[in-house]
C-alpha cells in the first residue's frame, strides 16, 4: 500500500513539475527529462519538492536543486546565499500596493486602446462627414479625422506613461532579489511575467512581479542567471511591480524617442484639429430645412397601393407630372413615375432599370451592406443634403451671386424664365467683374438664376425631381414598397406646393440645378442644358403644362 501511494505521489509531482516548467517557457523535452529525476528522490525529498511546488512560486532549474532548500516546521528556508537561512515566502505573500491612481491608469489605458474604435463608430454613425462638400475637402476632413484619432490614442498612452513615471517610478530604490519563476501572460504571443523574490529592509522576503512582460527567449536568459543575486528597482511605498536593472537605466537615460513621440503626437493632434476646423467652417453644408418634413420611416410591405390609373389627387399622379420632363427628354411615358414604364414581368426592363440605378446612383439593393449601397440611404442623403445644401453653401461663400441675382431681376423682371437667361454669360453681369472663375462659370450662373427665382432653397426642386425618379424606379424594381413610394411622393409634394408656382417653374429649377451640377460652361454642357430647355418648350407648346397645372395646388390624398 505504501509503495503504491509513493508511486502515485511521484506521478502527481511529475505532472505538476512539468506543467509549471512549461508555463515558465521551458521546453517540453527538457521538462520531461528533468522530471524523470523525481523517481530517484527519497520520501523526505518528495515532501520537500511537494512543498515547493504547492506553496511557493519557485520553479527549480533542476530537481537536484532541492538541496538549496530546507523544510523546517512546515516552512521552507534557503540553505545558500544570498538569502541563507531566510524563510521563502509563500505564494500568497506578494507585494501589493492598491491605489486609486492605478485604477485611473488602467482606465486611461483602456480608453486609449478603445479610442480608435469609438471614433470609427462615430465616423460610421454620424452624418458630419456627409455634410462636407464632396471632393477633396471631404477626403481631407476624413484624413484629418483619423490622424486626430491616432494621435489622441498615442497622447493618452503618453499621458498614462508620464503619470506612471511620476507616481510609481519616481524615488525607486535598488533591492536584492532572486528569480523565482515566470507566469504565462499570453498564450497567443507567448509572453511571460517574471516573478522574483526580493528582500525588504527588515530582512524578510516577499514575492514581486515584473512591470513588463517578456518573450520565451528572454525568460530563458533570465533563468540562466540563477542562482545569482539580481538587482531590481522598486518604489515599495507606492507600487508593487519591479524594473530590472537594465530597464531602470533605460528609463532614466536618454528619453529622446519618448519626447519625439510626445511632441509629435501633440503637433499632429493640433494640426488635425485645426485642419478639421478649417474644412468644417468653410465647407460644411447645413442640412436642408425641409429634411425632417420629407424623410420617411421605411416599413416594407407587399401591399399594392399604386393604381395603374391613379386619381388626380394622388401623390403618384403629382410625381408623374414632375418626372414628365424626363419622359419628354427620353421619349418615355408621362404617366409613369420616373418617366419609363417597367412591367413586373419584363425582366429586360427591370435589368435595365437596376443598371441605371447602379451606374447613376450606385444603388444596388434596398438597404446598404458591406458590398452594396442601399436605396434608402441614397434617398435619405439626397433629402438631407443633395444639390440644394451644396448650393446654399456656395451662395453663402460667394456674396456676388446675390448681387448678380438683383441684376437678373432688374433686367428681366421677377417672372423671368429659363428661356430669357439661357443665352447669358458671366461677362454680362457686373457682379462677376472681379470674380476668379475656375472653369465653373455655369455653376455661378445656375446659382444666380436659382437665387433670383426662389432664394436660398431654390434647388430643392432640382433634388426632388431626381428623387421622384429614383423613387419611381426603385419601387418598380422592388427596392421600396408602394406605401414608402407614395409617402415620399406626398411629403415632397407638400414642400413643392408651398414654395413653387407650377410644374413648369419646378422644371426650370431643374435646368438651373443642372448648370450648378455640371459647373463648366463647355459646348457639351451648354448643349445638354439646351436640350432641357427645349423639352420645357415642348411641354408648353403641347399644352401639357396647362393640363398639369390644373392639379398643382389641389389637396393630395396621402394614401392613394
Amino acid at each position: 500500500m505504501t509503495t503504491s501511494t509513493s508511486e502515485e505521489q511521484r506521478k502527481r509531482l511529475k505532472k505538476l513539475y512539468i506543467t509549471q516548467k512549461r508555463n515558465a517557457g521551458i521546453s517540453k523535452a527538457d521538462s520531461q527529462a528533468d522530471a524523470d529525476q523525481i523517481d530517484t528522490l527519497s520520501k523526505n525529498q518528495l515532501e520537500l519538492l511537494q512543498h515547493i511546488l504547492l506553496n511557493t512560486n519557485i520553479i527549480l532549474d533542476r530537481v537536484l536543486d532541492l538541496q538549496q532548500y530546507q523544510l523546517r516546521d512546515g516552512n521552507l528556508y534557503y540553505t545558500t546565499d544570498p538569502f541563507y537561512d531566510c524563510k521563502v515566502p509563500k505564494k500568497s505573500k506578494t507585494l501589493f500596493r492598491p491605489s486609486k491612481m492605478r485604477s485611473l491608469l488602467l482606465f486611461l489605458q483602456i480608453i486609449s486602446f478603445a479610442t480608435f474604435f469609438i471614433f470609427l463608430f462615430v465616423f460610421l454613425r454620424l452624418d458630419a462627414f456627409e455634410s462636407i462638400a464632396s471632393g477633396n475637402y471631404r477626403l481631407g476632413f476624413t484624413i484629418a479625422y483619423f490622424l486626430m484619432t491616432l494621435s489622441l490614442e498615442k497622447l493618452l498612452l503618453v499621458l498614462t506613461g508620464k503619470l506612471k513615471d511620476h507616481y510609481f517610478f519616481s524615488d525607486m530604490k535598488p533591492y536584492n532579489a532572486v528569480i523565482a519563476s515566470a507566469k504565462l501572460q499570453s498564450s497567443k504571443s507567448r509572453t511571460y511575467t517574471l516573478m522574483d523574490i526580493m528582500q525588504l529592509p527588515d530582512g524578510s522576503l516577499i514575492n514581486i512581479e515584473s512591470e513588463n512582460d517578456y518573450s520565451t527567449a528572454r525568460i530563458r536568459e533570465f533563468f540562466s542567471q540563477r542562482p545569482a543575486t539580481t538587482r531590481i528597482w522598486v518604489n515599495t511605498d507606492t507600487y508593487d511591480r519591479f524594473l530590472t536593472d537594465e530597464e531602470y537605466r533605460k528609463k532614466n537615460g536618454s528619453r529622446l524617442f519618448a519626447r519625439i513621440l510626445s511632441y509629435g503626437s501633440t503637433l499632429i493632434f493640433l494640426l488635425s484639429i485645426l485642419s478639421m476646423g478649417y474644412i468644417y467652417n468653410g465647407f460644411h453644408m447645413d442640412q436642408n430645412p425641409y429634411a425632417r418634413q420629407v424623410l420617411i420611416h421605411y416599413t416594407d410591405s407587399d401591399k399594392k397601393l399604386i393604381s395603374e390609373y391613379p386619381e388626380s389627387d394622388s401623390p403618384y399622379s403629382f410625381g408623374c407630372n414632375i418626372t414628365s420632363l424626363y419622359a419628354d427628354l427620353e421619349n418615355g411615358d408621362k404617366y409613369t413615375l420616373g418617366g419609363h414604364p417597367i412591367a413586373e414581368d419584363d425582366s429586360s426592363a427591370i435589368s435595365d432599370a437596376k443598371n441605371f440605378l447602379r451606374d447613376t446612383w450606385n444603388i444596388d439593393a434596398r438597404n446598404s451592406s458591406k458590398h452594396a449601397t442601399g436605396a434608402t440611404d441614397v434617398i435619405d442623403s439626397l433629402i438631407r443634403y443633395g444639390a440644394n445644401s451644396s448650393y446654399r453653401l456656395f451662395v453663402q461663400k460667394h456674396p456676388e451671386i446675390k448681387i448678380a441675382a438683383k441684376e437678373v431681376l432688374h433686367r428681366y423682371g421677377k417672372d423671368f424664365s429659363v428661356k430669357d437667361v439661357i443665352v447669358d454669360r458671366v461677362e454680362d453681369y457686373k457682379a462677376f467683374r472681379h470674380t476668379t472663375f475656375h472653369s465653373d462659370e455655369a455653376r455661378y450662373l445656375g446659382a444666380t438664376y436659382a437665387y433670383a427665382r426662389h432664394g436660398s432653397n431654390a434647388l430643392a426642386a432640382y433634388d426632388f425631381i431626381r428623387l421622384y425618379r429614383i423613387a419611381g424606379i426603385c419601387n418598380r424594381v422592388g427596392f421600396i414598397s408602394d406605401r414608402e413610394c407614395l409617402t415620399l411622393c406626398y411629403n415632397m409634394a407638400q414642400v413643392l406646393q408651398k414654395n413653387y408656382t407650377s410644374f413648369e417653374d419646378i422644371h426650370e429649377m431643374y435646368c438651373y440645378g443642372e448648370m450648378f451640377r455640371l459647373k463648366k460652361d463647355t459646348p457639351k454642357n451648354r448643349s445638354q442644358i439646351q436640350r432641357d430647355v427645349t423639352s420645357i418648350k415642348h411641354l408648353e407648346k403641347n399644352g401639357d403644362y396647362t393640363f398639369m397645372n390644373l392639379d398643382f395646388d389641389q389637396k393630395l390624398n396621402k394614401h392613394h
